[in-house]
C-alpha cells in the first residue's frame, strides 16, 4: 500500500519510485561523465557554442559515453530491475539491452517540480545520426505535459508578468545564459492543452518565439490560435536573418534579442502579416481575399475597438466601403456575464479541504473522474457529493470534461456559486496522479471513521 502524507503540503510515495530513481542516477553519471577525459570533446564543443561551466553546472548538462551499455549495467549493477530500464527509455532491447544514448551530449528534462524525467541528447561530431534523440513517453515522461525549463522559469515569469516560449532546448539555454531567465521551450512545434494549463497557472502574457523557417511558422499560427481560444495575450517575436534564438543572439547579442523581445508583435498582427504571404496587392483578385481573410478573423472577435480599427485601415489602404466591410462582419451575440459576488470565505476543516481540491482535480481531467467513480464514488458531505455527481453527469453525458463549459452547465444549479469558489481557491494546485490517489485514501479514512463512530453511537 502507498503511502501518503497530507499536512498542507503533499508528500507522496508512487509506484514510479524506482523510475524517477533510476533517471535520477542516470542524470548524475552523465554530467559526471561530462568532465572525464573521455568528456572533453563535448566540453570542447559546448564552449565553441558559448555555453560555459556555469551553465553547464546550472542545466545538469552531460555526456554519455561511446559505450553500448555502460548505463545499463550500472542500473542493473545497482539493483534495478530491466523493465525499469526499458520503461524509462534509458535503455532498448536488441539481442541483448544497450543504452539508448551513446556518444551525445545530453540535457536533462525536468517535470514541473524539477525532478529529471528523460533526456534530449545531441551528437557533437560529424557523424550521420540523427541530430537528436528524446526519451520516449513513459510513465514519468509525458512530452505534451512538459516544457523545457518551465521548472526554472515560472518564478521568473510570475515577476516579469511575461514567459517566452521557444522551439527548443538550445535556443532556452542559450537565452537563460544571457540572462532572461523566463524563457521555457517546446520539444519540437508541438503543443497541447496541458501546455497551456502549465501556461495559463502563471496569468502572464506569452511570448511567443518559434524559428524563422516555414515549420516555425505554421507552429506560430497553430500555437497562436490555441492560446487565443483559450484567451490567453499572446505575441509574437519575429527574428528576422537568424535560424533561431540561439543563432541570433550569437550573431547580434543579447540587447538586440531583448529590444526585439519589448516590440514583440500582437498575434492578431502577426496573423495579418501572414495572410498577406504570397498575395498580389497590386490584384484586384488578391485584394479581395486579402480582405475577405481579415474579415473572417474579424468575426473571432469581441473586441469592437479592434474590429473598428482595422477595418478602418482595410478601407483607407485598399479604397473600399467602410460600411460595405462592417456590413460584413458578422454581428456575434455577446452573451451577459452575470458577476457573482464571492461568498464570505469560510475556513475549511481538512477534510472539506480535501473535498474542494478532489472535485479541482476531477474539473481538470476525465481520468480523475474515472478514477474518482471507480474508488470512492462517495464523498461524506452533501454539497460536495452533489457537486461530484455533477461532474461525473456532465462527463456521461458529454464525454469529455471542460471547466468552462461545466462552469455554463451549473449557472442553474444550487451549487454554481460553490464551484466558482472551489475553482477560484485552488487553481494554484499542482496536479500530481499520485496526490489524487492520495486524497482518495484520506476521504475512504474520514468515511470508515464516520461509520466507526456511528457504529459507537
Amino acid at each position: 500500500m502507498q503511502n501518503y502524507k497530507l499536512d498542507g503540503t503533499f508528500k507522496t510515495s508512487t509506484k514510479y519510485d524506482k523510475h524517477y530513481d533510476a533517471v535520477e542516477l542516470a542524470y548524475k553519471f552523465y554530467q559526471n561523465n561530462l568532465r572525464t577525459e573521455e568528456g572533453k570533446a563535448a566540453v570542447q564543443y559546448l564552449k565553441k557554442r558559448g555555453i560555459n561551466d556555469e551553465i553547464i553546472d546550472e542545466f545538469g548538462i552531460g555526456y554519455s559515453p561511446n559505450k553500448p551499455d555502460v548505463i545499463t549495467q550500472l542500473l542493473i549493477n545497482k539493483g534495478f530491475d530491466e523493465n525499469i530500464l526499458l520503461e524509462t527509455g534509458l535503455s532498448n532491447r536488441g539481442n541483448s539491452l544497450y543504452d539508448l544514448f551513446r556518444n551525445r551530449i545530453t540535457f536533462p528534462i525536468h517535470n514541473t517540480n524539477g525532478k529529471p524525467v528523460g533526456f534530449s541528447a545531441r551528437i557533437f561530431d560529424n557523424s550521420d545520426e540523427a541530430k537528436y534523440i528524446n526519451t520516449k513517453e513513459t510513465p514519468i515522461f509525458k512530452k505534451g505535459e512538459i516544457l523545457f525549463n518551465y521548472h526554472r522559469a515560472q518564478n521568473e515569469a510570475r515577476r516579469l508578468k511575461s514567459i517566452l516560449i521557444v522551439e527548443g532546448q538550445m535556443d532556452a539555454i542559450r537565452i537563460y545564459a544571457s540572462g532572461i531567465k523566463n524563457v521555457c521551450a517546446t520539444m519540437g512545434t508541438a503543443f497541447t492543452k496541458d501546455h497551456i494549463k502549465l501556461l495559463k497557472k502563471l496569468n502572464v502574457k506569452i511570448i511567443l518565439c518559434m524559428d524563422n523557417d516555414e515549420a516555425g511558422e505554421k507552429a506560430t499560427l497553430s500555437i497562436g490560435d490555441e492560446l487565443e481560444r483559450e484567451n490567453v495575450p499572446t505575441t509574437i517575436l519575429r527574428l528576422s536573418g537568424a535560424k533561431d534564438s540561439d543563432e541570433y543572439i550569437l550573431a547580434n547579442g543579447v540587447e538586440a534579442f531583448q529590444t526585439a523581445m519589448d516590440n514583440a508583435m500582437s498575434y492578431f498582427d502577426f496573423k495579418l502579416k501572414y495572410l498577406k504571404k504570397n498575395k498580389n496587392l497590386e490584384s484586384a483578385e488578391d485584394i479581395a481575399k486579402y480582405v475577405n481573410s481579415v474579415l473572417k478573423e474579424l468575426n473571432k472577435s469581441n473586441d469592437e475597438i479592434l474590429i473598428e480599427a482595422t477595418i478602418n485601415k482595410l478601407a483607407e489602404d485598399y479604397q473600399l466601403n467602410k460600411n460595405t466591410l462592417m456590413n460584413k462582419v458578422k454581428k456575434v451575440e455577446k452573451v451577459n456575464v452575470v458577476k457573482i459576488e464571492a461568498k464570505p470565505q469560510v475556513k475549511l476543516t481538512k477534510n472539506l479541504k480535501l473535498c474542494e481540491i478532489l472535485i479541482y482535480y476531477m474539473l481538470d481531467d476525465i481520468k480523475y473522474i474515472k478514477l474518482y467513480e471507480q474508488e470512492l464514488s462517495y464523498i461524506p458531505n452533501q454539497k460536495y457529493l452533489e457537486i461530484a455527481n455533477d461532474i461525473l453527469a456532465f462527463y456521461l453525458k458529454y464525454n469529455y470534461i471542460s471547466i468552462a463549459d461545466f462552469i455554463t452547465y451549473e449557472i442553474s444549479s444550487n451549487h454554481y456559486e460553490d464551484v466558482l469558489s472551489i475553482i477560484n481557491n485552488n487553481i494554484n494546485v499542482e496536479l500530481n496522479d499520485a496526490d489524487y490517489v492520495g486524497i482518495i485514501e484520506k476521504i475512504k479514512n474520514w468515511i470508515d471513521e464516520d461509520r466507526i463512530k456511528e457504529l459507537k453511537e
